[in-house]
């Protein structure tokens, strides 16, 4: 079996179950050693579990999980998609059976394992794809906004001329100023003559 990855994939998930014995899968993702490296004519560091799996140099390993099913006793996988990936229940409720009933190890791939490219992958023998999800996103799309008469230009009114103040309140200013300054003028006179 053959999948072909559109280029600049983003949002999906693909679930395989993987059909190994855990002596095999273990030995794949347990971490080199400086002994292991070594002992290897070509001392490079192991290819990455998931890329092995698929059968792709392409997929970046960091984004995948590869797990045995029963670390989700308890919730089950199609509750893991759903709350710890955000998958529509929607998506996930036809397969949902099928998903809490596998045994093993499944292998989740992430859209981002693919880093954009189009990506052919030929999974090995005993690996097998049990179904594509995709996860929810934010939407960004905008209601159109209704027109507010006030936000067309030159629709508010003109400014009102200010008027001059009046005789009253000018002779109100005039006198305020004349208190304070003869205020001001006892103030320092009682100081000097003290």
């Amino acid at each position: 079996m053959t999948l072909v990855v559109a280029s600049n994939e983003a949002r999906i998930i693909r679930i395989f179950h993987i059909d190994r014995s855990k002596d095999a899968l273990q030995t794949m993702m347990a971490p080199l050693t400086d002994e292991t490296l070594a002992s290897r004519s070509n001392p490079r560091p192991r290819t990455d579990a998931a890329r092995s799996l698929l059968g792709s140099d392409v997929v970046d390993g960091t984004a995948c999980e590869l797990f045995p099913v029963d670390n989700l006793e308890g919730i089950g996988l199609s509750a893991y998609l759903t709350q710890g990936h955000g998958v529509a229940e929607t998506e996930v409720a036809s397969n949902a059976e099928l998903l809490d009933g596998l045994k093993g190890y499944v292998l989740i791939v992430f859209s981002n394992a693919f880093r954009g490219r189009e990506t052919t992958i030929s999974p090995a023998e005993g690996v097998t794809l049990i179904g594509t999800y995709q996860q929810l996103g934010t939407d960004w799309a905008a209601t159109p906004q209704t027109p507010v008469e006030s936000a067309r230009p030159f629709s508010t009114p003109p400014e009102a001329v200010k008027k001059k103040p009046s005789d009253a309140a000018m002779s109100g200013r005039v006198a305020t100023l004349a208190l304070l300054v003869l205020f001001g003028l006892v103030g320092l006179m009682v100081w000097i003559g003290r």
